[in-house]
Parts: C-alpha cells; structure tokens; sequence
C-alpha cells in the first residue's frame, strides 16, 4: 500500500498491471504480450482501494491509450514500456516465484 499511497488511480491500476505481468514472463505465461489474468474487476478495485466503477473506467483510459486491455481472463499489453512510464515503475526482470 505505501506505493500506491502517492499514485493516482491511472497510475496505481497501471502499475498493478505491470506488476503482475512483470511476475508472470519468468513463469512463462505470457506469450506475445498477452497472458492469462482470471481476475474480476472488484479483485483489482479491492486489492487497490479503488471503487469497482472508479476501477472500470480507470481500465477503460487504459484500453483507450492502446497500452492495456483486459477482457475473458486475459490481459494484453500492447506498450509495456509506455505502462510502466505511466505507473512511474521500471520494467526490470523481477526474480521466479509464484504470481500471488
């Protein structure tokens, strides 16, 4: 939380995104800059201390930009550099371990 506590909601939902594809590459479950994401929109709003619509429509900017879309359990990021700016975070390798 004390990351997110300076971050606006863009960029908090940007850098969550980041994050956990970040964390998934070294699994292997990403492929061509998409992955599987089995997540609701309430798990995200919760986990970020968004509201479920504040969250939806933060998703909706992300997806407008053309750097993130989330849809049937799948995230695709189409510029993971131009998120990571957003979510002021580096895209250095992060080390394997689980997803959560």
């Amino acid at each position: 939380m004390s990351t997110l506590g300076p971050r606006t909601a863009l960029q908090g939902v940007a850098w969550a995104l980041v994050r956990v594809f970040l964390r998934g590459k070294p699994l292997g479950m990403e492929r061509g800059g998409r992955m599987a994401f089995p997540f609701k929109q309430q798990d995200l709003a919760d986990a970020l201390g968004l509201s479920l619509v504040h969250t939806n429509k933060t998703l909706g900017i992300l997806r407008k930009r053309q750097l993130a879309h989330w849809t049937e359990g799948e995230l695709r990021v189409s510029d993971l550099q131009a998120l990571a700016d957003l979510a002021l975070i580096e895209t250095t390798a992060l080390p394997v371990r689980p997803i959560l």
